[in-house]
């Protein structure tokens, strides 16, 4: 128990590193470069003090139609803890308290589930380090606080493995309750789960098995498939060195201008050659059928207290769904968002103090997003998947751990291999994933890789396993020191939070603020021109807002949004109309008065510093009680008749 609380001790010392010098700042200053992101889970914490258990419906965002948080990043679990263990705790501070503590988190569970694997505690402190310490870590402290929680992963695993093994309902519930514990973290990591433990039950049952019959080639079939391979590269050279061709043949408009369709036509080729040399073929065990359902019986409490734990949510969503709001993306072939380079796997830690702003500066040349595209493994994840990848030819433990770690790591590629920022034409996985229900939601591939760190996590654990007691000590220290040299962060940016006292200014009541500019904003799209600050001045006035940021917005609230007279004018012209929307431009200035007050906006807060000229003019034009002016921003009132 005592090695337990030491490693246990060393990730809140290794938490309090990575994050470091918020510590320093817990009452001031919030992780991030700008305020942007990272005040919308500020917001979380904020909404669910005032909410309590209504908390998945906001009548204070997107007034007057309120907004549904089923959909978004709501960080609900952080968040109840913020309003129930740190009520006592001013905002700001229980928020960076939460992102510490996360941190620590992640170490911590990471390591359980490596010392329940390994039963060697070096082993599992060195696979706890490389969850932790994840480079991608430190690019989500900059704003995306949800993905920064990556402990309810090895969780779940723990216990579902635990339940499978030992045959227990109550390790199943424990599943479950970790389960919960994650859909109210976040929906991505719940997606990622949700295929480890269906591979995970798939694996053990033996269902479906792979068998190659490795055959040569006919003389015939063999020339037919290197000649066209030869057709297809020439070509493809042909256009990357003349710039290709664009032009009418036959009436007909031909635009050959990149090689993308000629390369993904020899990545088929490739496969169809391969597929005929090998003779791959699935064969289905009917006793894997009654070992994958005994399987299934045991973890039936998952699915029962995971229903029960979160209901809350499902029962949005299913309103959601019953109403046609429920979002998702379009699926797109080639513009959908983009994966982790290969290329980034050689260039090092974008967040090292050393080396990092070298890196940021190729990552920039290339233009890779050092957010969402880091994908520096590090030096021992690397070297240890490539270990693990050798072994598990004569391992069976080991294959599903290294097949699942190289899954996710095609998963986070993208839906394009991509090297150096170019296309090579290979479609993978990811492109298809977009067409699968609930798969589809999880839209930001690269986020995929925090998998591929649990699983180094756990098998750099069974190498140190391997090992005698006093070699194993000698090689748990050096791979450690690695390991944090290698992804030691940069001090992490933060950013001070100022309210104008303007918003002082704006006594409490159930009339809505229009901020000017304004925007309704989700991971989709923006229309107008919304400033994440409005949030920051809400947790001021504690009105409802007109316009704001969710990670889905329904489609009907843009609907309403768009048939308010006025708001949809003034929400036009935030975004660079240069005059009001025309069914508006008839109307007069009492009743675009009368129309916002029919919005339920009392109060308008015009920053000129940002409204463009025709804007404030149109403003200007209502008439409104100016209240006070300061710094750039006018308050203004809109008298309710």
């Amino acid at each position: 128990m005592t090695r337990h609380v030491f490693a246990s001790v060393l990730f809140v010392a290794v938490a309090l590193l990575w994050c470091w010098p918020l510590p320093l700042h817990l009452a001031d200053r919030l992780p991030g470069e700008v305020v942007g992101d990272n005040v919308a889970f500020l917001w979380n914490t904020w909404w669910m003090r005032q909410a309590g258990t209504g908390f998945f419906f906001s009548p204070l965002l997107f007034a007057p139609v309120g907004a549904d948080l089923a959909l978004h990043t709501h960080t609900a679990l952080l968040a109840a803890v913020g309003a129930t263990v740190l009520a006592r705790v001013d905002l700001l501070t229980a928020q960076n308290l939460l992102i510490i503590a996360s941190l620590a988190l992640n170490g911590i569970c990471a390591y359980w589930l490596a010392w329940d694997r390994t039963r060697s505690v070096a082993g599992g402190i060195l696979g706890g380090l490389i969850v932790a310490t994840a480079p991608p870590i430190p690019a989500h402290l900059l704003g995306h606080f949800n993905l920064i929680g990556t402990w309810p992963i090895p969780l779940v695993i723990l216990c579902v493995l635990r339940a499978l093994e030992r045959r227990s309902l109550r390790w199943a519930a424990a599943a479950g309750v970790a389960a919960v514990l994650l859909g109210y973290t976040d929906y991505y990591y719940s997606v990622y789960v949700l295929v480890l433990v269906g591979g995970i039950v798939l694996w053990r049952s033996g269902l479906v098995t792979l068998h190659v019959q490795r055959r040569a080639l006919g003389t015939t079939e063999r020339r037919v498939l290197i000649t066209s391979l030869a057709l297809v590269a020439l070509l493809s050279i042909v256009i990357i060195v003349t710039g290709g061709y664009d032009g009418l043949i036959g009436g007909v408009r031909i635009r050959a201008t990149e090689p993308g369709n000629l390369l993904t036509l020899g990545w088929l080729l490739a496969g169809i050659t391969v597929w005929r040399s090998w003779r791959p073929s699935a064969h289905v065990d009917t006793e894997g059928m009654r070992i994958l359902l005994s399987d299934l019986r045991v973890l039936l409490p998952i699915i029962v207290i995971g229903l029960v734990g979160l209901w809350p949510i499902v029962e949005h969503m299913t309103s959601l769904v019953a109403a046609g709001d429920y979002s998702s993306p379009a699926h797109q072939w080639r513009s959908g968002p983009e994966g982790i380079d290969l290329l980034t796997l050689l260039l090092g830690n974008p967040f090292h103090p050393l080396t990092g702003e070298t890196t940021r500066r190729v990552y920039e040349r290339f233009g890779f997003d050092h957010v969402e595209g880091v994908g520096w493994l590090g030096l021992v994840p690397m070297l240890v998947l490539a270990w693990g990848t050798r072994r598990a030819r004569g391992d069976s433990t080991l294959r599903p751990l290294v097949s699942g770690g190289w899954f996710f790591f095609a998963w986070a590629l993208g839906p394009w291999l991509k090297i150096a920022g170019t296309s090579t034409g290979l479609i993978l996985p990811s492109n298809l994933f977009g067409l699968v229900p609930v798969l589809s939601n999880a839209r930001i591939p690269g986020r995929a890789l925090v998998i591929v760190f649990l699983v180094a996590g756990v098998l750099v654990a069974r190498l140190v396993a391997s090992l005698d007691g006093t070699r194993r000590v000698r090689v748990a220290v050096a791979l450690s020191a690695i390991v944090v040299i290698d992804a030691l962060p940069a001090p992490v940016p933060t950013v001070a939070l100022e309210i104008p006292a303007i918003y002082a200014a704006i006594p409490h009541g159930p009339g809505a603020v229009l901020e000017v500019p304004m925007g309704i904003r989700d991971g989709f799209e923006e229309i107008g021109a919304f400033d994440e600050r409005a949030l920051l001045h809400q947790m001021t006035h504690a009105r409802p807002l007109v316009g704001g940021f969710l990670a889905r917005i329904p489609s009907s609230t843009k609907r309403r949004y768009q048939a308010l007279p006025v708001v949809r004018s003034i929400l036009a012209m935030s975004g660079g109309e240069a005059s009001p929307v025309e069914a508006d431009q008839a109307l007069t200035q009492v009743q675009r008065v009368v129309a916002l007050a029919e919005a339920s906006v009392e109060y308008v807060v015009l920053d000129r510093t940002a409204a463009a000229p025709p804007l404030a003019a149109f403003i200007d034009a209502l008439g409104l009680e100016r209240v006070r002016v300061e710094n750039g921003r006018e308050l203004l009132r809109v008298a309710h008749r």
